[in-house]
């Protein structure tokens, strides 16, 4: 008898169990409604860019090279090199040309474009088979500019070509080409001397010239300008800066073109005082976006996965000689990164490997 009934216990104890187990845990218990559909909160929303914390350093620029005298420079892989477009001041005026590299070093300086006026703010590109440099040639001290450009074969250049119309171009911003669904985009500041400035592009298919797409329109009170274009995956990406005229301080922002649609600017400048930020590069590297602006003659870096969310600020230059002008691309495996460097007033080119 004493033995039955520890048995009816044992058995009371076992289904008691069963039955806790089969509830689970109740924090983890999840309501079912009438129709059977199981009921779940919303994600959280996801800030678009992490606050900058820290101007650690932990990129580097290694094997720095001098190229050649000159600034401004714009990089491209054409023919298994990399070849570096910039300008030079030739006596009376300012000159476009090319240089390349084949990983150990450096070829002759090409001279492609030596009129008697301004020839400045190269762009370079691979496209079709060929190397398009593309460059605004202005009348010093004035408004009135046109984007040209030559195409290289690999063994000669073309003559002169023009951009199509381009309505109330500022000269002295650097424009930037990027491939897209075969189409070659070239973005570029558009404004009068009496208006603030926004960023357009034109688009070459084949040897024509189209309207392209517009990154930002007019606004009120600041002036976007400087744009630099990378594609990432199927999308575009362009950095350009943000600037109040009349002020001391403006902001570099990027915008993601996804399904004919341009996202919400991001800024990835900090929040640094009484420091002159200008826009840089862009480039998609091993499934990462850098993006690399100018900070009172200083290198800043901040890179993402997807154009959108944004790590922390990082510090690439720290030194007496004032850097400027970035171009970023890889090459044989390596993140390249062409750059201004001046040294007692005078511009150089430098070329160097981003390692990190």
């Amino acid at each position: 008898m004493k033995n039955s009934y520890i048995i009816v216990l044992l058995a009371a104890v076992l289904i008691i169990s069963g039955c806790i187990s089969a509830q689970g845990p109740l924090e983890n218990k999840t309501e079912t409604p009438i129709g059977g559909n199981v009921t779940t909160l919303p994600p959280e929303p996801v800030n678009i860019s992490v606050p900058p914390t820290s101007t650690e350093k932990t990129y580097s620029i290694i094997d720095e090279k001098l190229a050649t005298p000159g600034k401004n420079p714009a990089i491209a892989i054409y023919n298994g090199k990399l070849w570096i477009a910039y300008e030079r001041f030739t006596g009376s005026s300012e000159d476009i040309y090319v240089k390349s590299f084949d990983g150990k070093s450096f070829g002759s300086d090409v001279l492609i474009e030596n009129s008697d006026i301004d020839d400045i703010q190269p762009a370079s590109i691979s496209y079709s088979g060929n190397l398009y440099i593309f460059y605004t040639q202005t009348v010093p001290r004035s408004q009135a500019a046109t984007i040209y450009y030559k195409i290289f074969n690999g063994k000669d250049w073309s003559g002169k070509k023009e951009v199509g119309a381009l309505e109330s171009l500022f000269y002295y911003y650097n424009s930037s080409a990027v491939i897209y669904k075969n189409d070659l985009y070239l973005f570029w500041t558009k404004g009068k001397p009496t208006d603030y400035g926004f960023t357009s592009s034109r688009l070459l298919r084949g040897d024509f010239w189209f309207d392209g797409i517009t990154l930002t329109g007019i606004a009120a009170t600041t002036d976007d300008k400087n744009p630099q274009a990378t594609l990432h995956g199927k999308d575009i990406l362009v950095l350009y800066e943000n600037y109040i005229p009349n002020g001391e301080l403006n902001d570099v922002y990027v915008k993601k073109y996804a399904g004919g649609f341009w996202s919400t600017a991001v800024k990835l400048t900090g929040e640094s005082e009484n420091k002159f930020k200008s826009s840089g590069s862009l480039y998609s590297f091993n499934g990462k976006v850098y993006a690399i602006w100018i900070e009172q003659d200083d290198l800043y870096m901040r890179t993402s996965s997807d154009g959108l969310v944004w790590g922390k600020i990082r510090r690439l230059t720290e030194s007496d000689d004032a850097e400027d002008e970035p171009s970023l691309m890889e090459y044989n495996g390596n993140l390249y990164i062409a750059f201004t460097k001046y040294k007692e007033g005078a511009p150089f080119v430098y070329l160097a490997k981003l390692d990190g």
